[in-house]
């Protein structure tokens, strides 16, 4: 005996089921994407904080070797720091050249003193 023919109705049915499961489909994809959406913001919030924090120790940790400088290192202009050699060093070293030759003016001053 020959199969069954398939009835209008039966395809209809089909047509409504497939109809509901897309529908429900674009639900769940749609939730998805909300929690995906929420996901991504949370994210975002933390990595921004994250970034705050280490934008404020960068310039606390600047700050404070800024302050071990000498002060006449620290107030210098750039400019005039990059003419005279452009380092720490070299402007540490010439402070220190400079401290060490008022200190043997002022000890030969007070040895001539002493010694007349």
């Amino acid at each position: 005996m020959p199969g069954k023919r398939k009835t209008k109705s039966s395809s209809r049915n089909k047509n409504s089921q497939d109809g509901t499961q897309i529908a429900q489909r674009e639900i769940k994809i749609s939730s998805f994407l909300e929690d995906f959406d929420s996901q991504v913001k949370i994210r975002i919030s933390k990595m921004t904080n994250e970034i705050e924090k280490l934008c404020t120790a960068i310039t606390f940790f600047y700050q404070r070797e800024v302050m071990k400088l000498p002060k006449k290192l620290r107030e210098m202009k750039f400019k005039d720091f990059l003419d005279q050699g452009g380092s720490v060093d070299s402007q540490c070293a010439k402070s220190i050249d400079e401290s060490i030759g008022k200190v043997t003016d002022n000890v030969t001053s007070v040895v001539s003193t002493i010694s007349r």
